[in-house]
């Protein structure tokens, strides 16, 4: 399968064969975040185009493209409804476009939904119930019970979404986001605002500002999430996105925290590989019936090459409402 993970910062693209295999390693792309949509729509095709041809030089068949995206976005039909990034392809039809490009069919799931599918895959294969974080721009999250996606009969938040769970005098995503990250930091530093990444580094030195935002970040994430996460016990929580890049800056604090609310010890952890989010849109995707990439008749078998970068974890739409009949996820 060719898969994309595609954020705001940069798109993540590889080939995935139908047991979670990443062919030839991880590609990134720095994001057409900033153009106009047809330009934006050429660019996710002329990725996909490279990795068919990847495909084809290691002996693979591709058989589906997956497409791991944040909303709010209709996955059904393929229409995206953000305007917090990638404004530029709101109301417009994605399938189409990268179907007739590629001349194989394509489908689409929540970016967030996907890590936590192969957090569970590849890293908990026996959790009975997995929360997946990613913290990245924003929030986002995902709730797995088996090794399939929960619902809210089993206990998790509507959708599996907690970005917009009220928390103290707003929602969680305005405190466990690297955009709080940088507001708390410059508030407690005086200085001009600053990325997480460059944070994290200050903390690791000893920067006193640094240390008190991830802090605040680890309080807000085991508070909020405890709270959100209330109906559906989890039994293991693996943080993702770029921010988690810092998880020993908060992520051992947010354990504690969510210990004392939830009344009962969850483990919490990173990611533990960097292509959990593609290898679970291929998952996702090959569960609706279309097949993963498979080794084509007479090729050796095939090993994962190198691997780099995390997906780009994003918010799950604060602020952007579909029109009636699209859905929120």
């Amino acid at each position: 399968m060719l898969v994309l993970d595609v954020g705001g910062t940069s798109v993540d693209g590889a080939v995935v064969t139908a047991d979670g295999r990443v062919v030839g390693g991880i590609r990134r792309f720095p994001s057409p975040e900033d153009n106009d949509a047809a330009t934006v729509i050429g660019r996710l095709a002329a990725l996909l185009s490279e990795l068919r041809r990847s495909a084809g030089h290691a002996g693979v068949d591709a058989t589906a493209v997956g497409v791991g995206i944040p909303g709010p976005f209709d996955y059904e039909r393929g229409v995206s409804w953000m305007s917090h990034k990638l404004a530029a392809l709101r109301g417009l039809d994605l399938e189409g476009p990268l179907r007739r490009a590629t001349g194989l069919p394509v489908r689409f799931c929540n970016d967030a939904a996907a890590f936590t599918l192969g957090a569970w895959w590849r890293q908990h294969p026996t959790a009975p119930r997995l929360v997946g974080i990613t913290i990245g721009t924003g929030l986002g999250s995902g709730f797995v019970v088996g090794g399939r996606p929960a619902g809210d009969q089993e206990g998790a938040p509507v959708g599996g979404e907690v970005w917009n769970a009220p928390f103290r005098d707003g929602i969680l995503e305005d405190a466990v986001s690297g955009r709080a990250v940088s507001r708390v930091y410059r508030q407690r530093s005086g200085g001009r605002r600053i990325g997480a990444g460059a944070i994290a580094e200050r903390a690791r030195h000893g920067d006193v500002a640094a240390v008190a935002a991830f802090s605040e970040l680890g309080d807000a994430l085991g508070e909020g999430l405890a709270a959100a996460a209330a109906g559906f016990s989890p039994t293991r929580v693996v943080v993702g996105g770029r921010v988690a890049d810092a998880f020993d800056l908060f992520g051992p604090r947010a354990e504690t925290v969510f210990a004392r609310a939830a009344g009962t010890r969850t483990p919490f952890d990173a990611a533990a590989r960097p292509d959990l989010a593609l290898i679970g849109i291929a998952r996702h995707v090959a569960a609706t019936g279309f097949g993963a990439a498979r080794s084509a008749p007479g090729s050796p078998r095939l090993r994962s090459g190198p691997t780099a970068g995390t997906s780009d974890a994003a918010r799950s739409g604060h602020g952007d409402t579909p029109p009636k009949g699209g859905k929120r996820t």
